[in-house]
């Protein structure tokens, strides 16, 4: 039996731009260490859905906009020990999207807190998971 509980999670996230912009979410106090910390709009699917479709749901959901799919960039993985000693492996599926419509709004009651598109001269300066740092200097 393992010290501390393994959690293996398989999530969908997405890419979309605005010119120069990227459009990420701040995640909300349920975080722990990574509280206040930005990544890709996008989340975990849920039984019998498609990664496609889990990620234009989580847009939605977290953003306020509707998407469109546009192509596949990567799956990958993220191992790391959380904050609680959690032994964390994230299995993700990367989209590059397009926004179609919607109103920016940050979710409410939800896994993050506020939304924003960054500019990409911008992103080194904001704290963000190291993850998605990668995601975003291997796609930008």
């Amino acid at each position: 039996m393992a010290d501390h509980p393994q959690v293996q999670r398989v999530s969908t996230y997405g890419i979309a731009r605005d010119g120069e912009a990227v459009l990420m979410v701040r995640i909300a106090g349920f975080g722990g260490g990574d509280v206040g910390k930005w990544m890709l709009p996008g989340g975990g699917l849920d039984h019998g859905e498609t990664p496609e479709h889990a990620v234009v749901r989580e847009f939605a959901e977290e953003t306020g906009y509707r998407v469109a799919v546009d192509r596949l960039l990567e799956v990958g993985s993220d191992h790391r020990t959380l904050a609680n000693g959690t032994d964390y492996h994230g299995i993700f599926v990367l989209y590059d999207v397009t926004v179609l419509g919607g109103e920016s709004r940050a979710e409410v009651a939800g896994s993050t807190d506020g939304v924003g598109w960054v500019h990409r001269a911008d992103l080194r300066d904001q704290p963000m998971l190291d993850s998605v740092r990668g995601m975003l200097d291997r796609w930008l």
